[in-house]
């Protein structure tokens, strides 16, 4: 098939052979248009006689569908001037990508949020000591107690070896204080 759009700069069929009057692939070689033919919902609009040239810019320029009743007798193709504006299409397109933009936007925004917030706890999960900060002090506080708390677990044990298990009033204070740095530890984490 030799009817073809063109391929490259040094092609010697260059012409738009597909869209030409007679002899191209649109209508057919016998026939010719009637009136113009409008591709893409105007985005190309042909004249009826249109040789196919689009060699020189007074067959081939931008213009609308409504340029083609200046041109009588139908040897020219008009290209959308603004087409981004004038189709419904693209309009629809150009929308739906600057959404998808936006949203891809968000997302590197939370992203950076949660790399922030990873970079706070960071230091309290490493156990570095850099600035004193609340959460570090709070980090320092916790290690503390927990020691405290060993400690007082440690004194139990042996308390428990020597002489025997404590009476369930005295186990029980000792189960509200392990409730009560709990609670210290977590009212510190707030």
């Amino acid at each position: 098939m030799t009817t073809h759009v063109k391929r490259f700069g040094g092609d010697s069929n260059a012409n738009c052979n597909l869209i030409k009057g007679k002899g191209g692939l649109i209508p057919g070689e016998e026939t010719a248009l009637y009136g113009p033919l409008w591709w893409g919902g105007g985005v190309l609009t042909i004249g009826k006689s249109f040789t196919g040239s689009l060699s020189g810019k007074e067959n081939f320029f931008a213009g609308e569908i409504t340029n083609t009743t200046s041109d009588l007798s139908g040897t020219k193709a008009f290209w959308t001037e603004k087409p981004s504006e004038k189709i419904p299409h693209l309009q629809k397109t150009l929308t739906a990508f600057q959404y998808f933009k936006d949203a891809a936007a968000r997302i590197t925004q939370k992203f950076t949020e949660i790399e922030k917030i990873e970079k706070q706890i960071e230091p309290c999960l490493s156990n570095e000591t850099m600035e004193e900060g609340p959460t570090q002090s709070c980090f320092k506080s916790a290690v503390k107690l927990n020691a405290e708390l060993q400690a007082a677990n440690a004194l139990l044990a042996r308390y428990h070896k020597e002489k025997g298990p404590l009476s369930s009033g005295s186990a029980l204070i000792l189960h509200q204080s392990v409730v009560n740095v709990l609670y210290l530890f977590f009212a510190a984490l707030l």
